[in-house]
């Protein structure tokens, strides 16, 4: 009897260790549910390279965490980012002045350019609201 109560403390321990939710106040690994409280199971969310720190993104190349929305200044130029239903999309304006509008969903990417640059947008995980994208400029 006293060995199964040590088996079950262990568990217990073994699962919390094991827990990677931090409520999403690092901006990296978290878990995706569903919504309206629901039991459900959860699934990882793996962590974004630079977490929500969008400046990361002024060069061009990028592994951010966005939920809902965000702004990213590539460049100089500023790229509106909205999440819905798991799917991502950018727009913004080239430096000529030429509109983009672009998106992606599930493991899905998607690409613009403009003159000697072409920029592509791959996602790494996306669901409900959130979703980490990751920006590559080339030249």
């Amino acid at each position: 009897m006293i060995a199964r109560g040590v088996l079950v403390a262990l568990a217990v321990v073994a699962l919390t260790a094991c827990s990677s939710d931090d409520g999403g106040t690092a901006g990296g690994a978290g878990t995706v549910g569903t919504a309206g409280g629901e039991a459900a199971a959860t699934t990882p969310f793996p962590a974004a390279a630079d977490g929500q720190n969008y400046a990361a993104c002024a060069d061009g190349n990028c592994e951010v965490l966005v939920r809902e929305s965000a702004t990213l200044t590539v460049e100089g130029l500023p790229i509106a980012v909205t999440v819905v239903d798991g799917k991502v999309r950018l727009t913004g304006k080239h430096a000529n002045g030429s509109a983009f509008d672009v998106s992606a969903s599930g493991n899905g990417v998607a690409g613009w350019g403009s003159g000697d640059r072409s920029h592509t947008l791959a996602l790494k995980a996306a669901d409900g609201s959130t979703a980490i994208l990751i920006l590559r400029t080339s030249r």
